[in-house]
């Protein structure tokens, strides 16, 4: 989840540490999934309203104390260009999401090293024939993405053209807290939700 910079840093920190020492008979923790906080603060979709631009350092830093395995970006943002790359160099997923650009800004960004898209149709510009957005470049250009398959995030004719479209299409759970769990009030990060007609 996005969350001001000193949360986000303990909260890794503390993933890192699980990662370094596994509890014997324990499960494995194969790395982090930064959903922001590079992300843009007109898309936080259900993230915290605590979106921040990349800075070199600070990505560095997120990079020393765990496993970051993948990382969502907002392309658009003054400076992202150069962070995908870097983070793409030192074998880290770049996948674009909770975004307000433009088919261009897409498609660049897969040129700079980005891999995919986070939650595709959902918190990113849409597709419109004579504006693509973040969809439109998705589904002419991409090889990945992850889309939420639970019928309320994304219509099922919608689910269907991107498995055409987009070779490894994947589902990307986001029903937290987890489907097994009862309607009602839950936390989500530092946010107070409410779990409904099975989504949130």
């Amino acid at each position: 989840m996005t969350a001001p910079r000193d949360e986000l840093m303990s909260v890794v920190a503390g993933f890192g540490e699980q990662a370094k020492h596994r509890t014997p008979g324990g499960a494995r923790m194969l790395g982090v999934h930064l959903e922001g906080p590079y992300i843009n603060p007109g898309k936080l979709a259900a993230q915290l309203d605590a979106a921040a631009v990349a800075v070199r350092d600070e990505v560095l830093k997120y990079l020393e104390l765990a496993p970051i395995r993948v990382v969502t970006i907002a392309p658009e943002i003054s400076g992202h260009l150069d962070i995908i790359s870097e983070m793409a160099s030192r074998g880290v997923r770049v996948q674009l999401g909770h975004s307000l650009g433009t088919y261009d800004d897409a498609v660049n960004a897969l040129k700079y090293g980005a891999r995919g898209f986070t939650h595709l149709f959902n918190a990113m510009s849409p597709l419109h024939h004579r504006d693509p957005g973040m969809v439109g470049a998705a589904l002419a250009h991409a090889e990945y993405a992850k889309l939420i398959p639970d019928l309320l995030h994304v219509h099922p004719g919608a689910i269907r053209a991107a498995m055409r479209a987009i070779p490894r299409s994947t589902s990307s759970p986001t029903a937290r807290p987890p489907p097994a769990r009862p309607m009602g009030e839950y936390r989500l990060g530092s946010q107070h939700v409410t779990k409904c007609m099975g989504g949130v």
